[in-house]
């Protein structure tokens, strides 16, 4: 039998169990006074089981009865357990020494000495669990003992166990701990721990919530709130109440404007993206939008509401809460710069609301930049399909235009004009139209409607074929009202862009032109009387023509020469003379062609017109008639059997809109024509002027043709309205760069001589257009090959003027107009009465007329350009065409001991393919190192049948009238200029001074070599170039790309019917290689002499710098896309703007 181990030995003895039965004996009072010490030893057993129970047995014994026991035993055990045995033994004896309410306060003292801080807060979990089932006042006054040993201002460490705490499930716990961490945390180590904070303020515990926010408002920096706001976000729209609404009045008291300020590209779009804050977003974020980030504000808004789908209402709070933030009073520019995005938005409420913003607020000189800027965006909202949208805008647009510039208007004229028409601000234009005239429009928007161009507003109110074809009470259309009015501009748009017949008559049998109430308007109609209008018939007859039932019996193709420049050029206008008739009834003859004015009336377009006269005496007084093709008939079988008017109509409108190269009247006569005969061999294949069209087509033919007159005399309508447009003071495009340098002309003694004797030249009587106008006189050349009566209506006197007489009429006092009728004389004095050819035709004061017939025999009183220079000059020799198959006009005329040379620019065919023929000829003064351009060369040097040798003529002429010290000038325009160049090397290499070379809108035809840069330099210092702005001749051979395509073909047209010197071969060579060797043969050309850059916009011309390397690279800048078409580019080509200019500025 194994003996029972002692007590004592049991408490040492290795086995855990023994120690731990030892410890249950040790309950009896008298055994543990005797091993009291080694109990308190075991504390530190390696048995956990035996360390608790020993402790346990410990807590029992020093909480007995007996105070003396207990006292003695806890001063036993203060003396036993140091503090490196608490320190190692820590979580065994402090949490359970704390949690035992009896010991609790003594527990106080006996760890006060012997733990460190350190120690209590790395253990505070361990502490709070034992005491987590125990009464708060245990709780309370454990915590309160270690908050006593912790500093005042706790570290990271601290803190983080602190924190801990705030997960007890004892709600005065967390209180107490976030008021500790409130009093000593720093708000650096609270704002690491924010997250968890901000967790209880969805605490179940008001007090707990209340206490939170405190500690986080005064703790929680805003810096950082703004730099976490990405975490933060969640807490704004968590889905507790609670905690939404207690973190969304966080958020405002700790966001201040500018703290916003500094964190605005973080915090505001994520706000204004939530949908679901958006209310809540708007409400905080209003006054606290900085000025400075007010345009981003707006920037943010208008993606927000492009890149989500919103109901109108949440889409209306954002733009209202935009607006509330915008300053009071007009929108300023960077935010309507802004604002004008919206309307780019496809919700048209949104569109609808922003309008309403910009007429609201936005200041009228802002307006400019909307079209200027924003134009493609405002323009189509004024015919939007929903029509609040369509109203705002509009309404936006008008009632701002009307504080627009003059020039703005104008230039977004034709977008102001339909905008009216469509609003219905037009629809009574009968009743505008006579104040509009008088600059008095009654009407809500008249400040809009005078800075517009008429011409606008009468091309989308003329639209309307009842309008169009309106007359008043006397007949008058509106033409005879605005020419009546002197409203030019009224007039221009009325011919030029709405096709009013420019001589249509009013019941009294005036036409506009008898009613022209100024000079302007009276030289604007007379130069609208042109080629592109021309027609043989009256286009009177369409409505018979289509109900008429009668068999087509004969057509007759026929044509007649155009006016003008046009007609020089060989132009000819085609219409069809067709012959119906019935066993039942008489015959009838109508006249079916085309033209190129607008349609008046339905039927008319295409430019189609049936017309019905007595055609006899026409077609046999006609100069130039004559029949196409041979006549049609149904006599002999030539003419299909069946036709009727209708057919012929219909076939004539299917060759589609007039165009002048490709549907022409040469066009539908040669499709009539050809649809009517009864077999193939008698139809037409190549309609006349075929080539011509084209060239006129691909280079504006009625403006080059018309390059030499003044805009009275122009019979293109677009150029003559480019040049009005240039003459009325309408914006003029920027001029071209690089002539920078002022130049004072008013000493040049040559150069308005010189332009008025470039302008006399194209006329046949040059001597009477450079006689000085009489005042008070009317100069009436009869013209007609026969007398007539001229009836003076001023002063009811009748004059007889006979064939080429000039009447001169006396205009009575302050008299600037005068009527005349025109009658023939009669065979037989007082037998027959005089028959009328002309009515009320309007001439004015102190200029002179020529009388003429047109193809229709209609008597025309045409004005005589008057370009009369400031110095007396005598024209001592002249050359004209029109009597001689030399292609150069000349004359040589001498004012003031000096003599002018002048040659005539393009005025017709022979001109034109000279113009063309670009192929520079470089052996013909090789000797002197110079080569020129040799279709102008071979021009002034041919000779032959009725041909004139153009250099030997000047050079006899000159040896005739040239007196001893007399200089020479050599002058010209267009082509003109050209041939003076060239004139200027024959006669410098004959020894024959000259002293100045003058050229206007010329080519530059001469070559420069290298063996003789002495000639070149002497040439180079008498000559000088005028080029009005962009004028495009000036450019050529320079510019060569117009040559590409019209070259070849003009080549192979014209070589036979103009003698050009170049062999056929030759042309043939050139038209295969073109393409290869244009460039190399056009870059040899360059500018001889000085360039002067003129303008009929300036008082002042400008020369290249100094330093300018290269005149042709000046010349061969690329104009403005505003004027890049024909028309408008050869406006700056005009003689007559050119002479204008040299008046102004030599007038010094």
């Amino acid at each position: 039998m194994v003996p029972t181990p002692s007590l004592r030995e049991s408490l040492t003895d290795p086995n855990p169990s023994l120690r731990l039965r030892a410890l249950d004996r040790l309950r009896d009072e008298g055994l543990f006074q005797e091993f009291r010490e080694r109990v308190i030893s075991l504390i530190d057993d390696p048995s956990c089981e035996v360390s608790s129970k020993a402790l346990a047995l410990l807590r029992e014994k020093m909480t007995s009865a007996d105070p003396f026991k207990s006292e003695t035993l806890r001063v036993l055990f203060k003396k036993k357990v140091s503090k490196d045995v608490l320190e190692q033994n820590f979580q065994k004896i402090v949490p359970s020494l704390l949690a035992d309410p009896r010991l609790q306060l003594w527990s106080f003292e006996f760890l006060k000495s012997r733990t460190s801080v350190t120690q209590l807060i790395a253990n505070l979990h361990v502490i709070v669990a034992h005491f987590e089932n125990h009464d708060w006042l245990v709780k309370r006054r454990t915590l309160e003992f270690i908050l006593e040993q912790l500093p005042g201002e706790l570290d990271a460490g601290h803190v983080h166990h602190m924190v801990a705490l705030l997960a007890n499930s004892d709600w005065r716990v967390r209180k107490l701990t976030i008021d500790l961490l409130e009093r000593r945390a720093p708000s650096s180590l609270i704002a690491e721990h924010w997250e968890i904070l901000f967790a209880l303020v969805a605490d179940p515990t008001c007090e707990v919530q209340e206490q939170t926010l405190n500690l986080l408002e005064e703790k929680m920096p805003s810096e950082l709130i703004a730099e976490q706001f990405t975490e933060f976000h969640r807490h704004l729209r968590n889905a507790d109440p609670r905690i939404r609404k207690a973190s969304r009045q966080f958020f405002r008291k700790k966001i201040s404007a500018d703290i916003l300020a500094r964190h605005f590209p973080k915090i505001v779009p994520a706000l204004l993206a939530d949908s679901e804050l958006q209310a809540w977003s708007f409400a905080f974020l209003s006054g606290r939008i900085s000025s400075e980030h007010l345009p981003d504000l707006i920037d943010w808004i208008v993606v927000l509401l492009a890149s989500q789908e919103h109901s109108w209402n949440r889409q209306r709070a954002a733009l209202e809460f935009m607006k509330e933030q915008l300053p009071s009073g007009v929108l300023s520019a960077k935010h309507f710069k802004k604002i004008v995005a919206l309307l780019g938005n496809s919700a048209c409420k949104v569109k609808k609301w922003t309008l309403d913003l910009l007429q609201g607020r936005m200041p009228h000189r802002l307006l400019a930049v909307l079209l200027a800027e924003h134009g493609e965006k405002i323009w189509p909202l004024s015919e939007h399909e929903d029509p609040s949208v369509q109203a705002a805008a509009s309404r936006l647009v008008l009632q701002n235009g009307c504080s627009l510039s003059k020039e703005l208007v104008m230039q977004h004229s034709q977008k102001f004009a339909a905008l009216l028409y469509k609003r219905g601000d037009l629809s009574r234009f009968e009743q505008i139209f006579p104040h509009l005239k008088k600059r008095r429009p009654q009407h809500p928007l008249a400040e809009l409607l005078l800075k517009l161009p008429v011409s606008r507003i009468l091309a989308v109110v003329l639209k309307s074929e009842d309008v169009a074809g309106w007359r008043d009470k006397d007949g008058n259309t509106w033409l005879h009202v605005a020419a009546e009015a002197g409203h030019l501009e009224a007039c221009e748009a009325l011919v030029d862009v709405c096709g009013v017949a420019v001589r249509a008559q009013n019941k009294a049998g005036d036409e506009p032109l008898a009613l022209a109430a100024s000079r302007e308007v009276d030289r604007f109609l007379r130069s609208r009387m042109g080629f592109r209008e021309t027609r043989f018939g009256y286009g009177n007859a369409f409505d018979e023509s289509q109900t008429d039932r009668r068999q087509v019996g004969e057509v007759t193709w026929y044509t007649v020469p155009l006016r003008g420049m046009a007609g020089h050029c060989g132009g000819l206008h085609s219409f069809l003379v067709v012959t119906v008739s019935a066993d039942t009834s008489g015959a009838k003859t109508y006249v079916l062609e085309k033209a190129g004015s607008q349609a008046n009336q339905a039927h008319q377009r295409n430019g189609i017109f049936v017309g019905s006269q007595d055609l006899s005496s026409n077609l046999k007084s006609v100069e130039g008639l004559k029949m196409y093709k041979t006549q049609l008939s149904l006599s002999d079988d030539s003419l299909r059997r069946g036709l009727k008017m209708k057919e012929l109509y219909e076939k004539a409108c299917g060759t589609g809109p007039y165009h002048l190269a490709t549907s022409n009247c040469h066009h539908a006569a040669q499709s009539v024509y050809n649809h009517c005969c009864a077999t193939e061999q008698d139809q037409e294949a190549r309609p006349p002027n075929e080539w011509l069209a084209k060239l006129g087509s691909a280079i504006q033919l009625a403006a080059l043709f018309d390059s030499s007159r003044s805009s009275s005399e122009s019979s293109g309508s677009d150029v003559a309205s480019s040049n009005s447009e240039l003459a009325s003071g309408s914006q003029l495009a920027d001029s071209p760069s690089g002539f920078s340098v002022p130049l004072d002309l008013a000493s040049d003694a040559f150069a308005e001589m010189a332009a008025a004797l470039c302008h006399a030249v194209y006329d046949d009587d040059a001597a009477r257009v450079l006689s000085p106008s009489q005042e008070a006189v009317v100069s009436i050349r009869n013209q007609l090959a026969r007398p007539v009566l001229v009836y003076d209506h001023n002063s009811k006197n009748s004059h007889r003027v006979e064939a080429d007489e000039v009447l001169n009429i006396i205009a009575g006092c302050g008299t600037e107009k005068i009527l005349v009728d025109v009658y023939a004389v009669a065979w037989v004095p007082g037998l027959y009465p005089h028959r009328r050819l002309a009515q009320r035709k309007s001439v004015w004061s102190g200029h002179a007329y020529s009388m003429f017939t047109d193809f229709r025999s209609d008597v025309m009183l045409q004005e005589v350009a008057a370009v009369g220079p400031r110095q007396p000059v005598e024209v001592l020799y002249a050359t004209k065409k029109s009597r001689s198959a030399s292609p150069v006009q000349w004359l040589l005329a001498r004012s003031c001991s000096v003599l002018y040379a002048a040659f005539r620019g393009t005025d017709d065919v022979q001109d034109a393919a000279i113009d063309l023929c670009a192929v520079p000829d470089c052996s013909r003064f090789r000797e002197h190192g110079m080569g020129v351009h040799s279709g102008i060369a071979h021009a002034l040097e041919q000779e032959g049948d009725e041909i004139n040798h153009v250099v030997r003529d000047v050079l006899g002429a000159l040896e005739e009238h040239r007196q001893p010290e007399e200089r020479l000038v050599l002058c010209g325009h267009s082509l003109g200029g050209g041939y003076a160049q060239v004139m200027a090397v024959h006669l410098l290499t004959r020894k024959v001074e000259v002293s100045a070379i003058r050229t206007f809108g010329a080519p530059h035809v001469l070559v420069p070599q290298h063996e003789c840069p002495r000639f070149w330099r002497n040439l180079h210092s008498i000559t000088q170039h005028w080029v009005h702005d962009w004028d495009p001749v000036p450019r050529l051979p320079l510019c060569k790309t117009w040559l590409v395509d019209v070259l070849p073909k003009l080549k192979q047209e014209v070589v036979t019917g103009v003698r050009l010197g170049i062999a056929e071969r030759c042309v043939e060579r050139l038209r295969q290689n073109y393409d290869r060797t244009k460039a190399r043969m056009l870059e040899k050309y360059d500018v001889v002499g000085k360039v002067v850059l003129v303008s009929l916009g300036s008082d002042l011309a400008f020369g290249a710098t100094q330093d300018v390397a290269s005149l042709k690279g000046l010349l061969g800048e690329k104009p403005p896309g505003s004027i890049m078409t024909f028309s408008r580019l050869f406006a700056y080509h005009s003689m007559g703007d050119y002479l204008k200019i040299a008046r102004k500025l030599t007038s010094a």
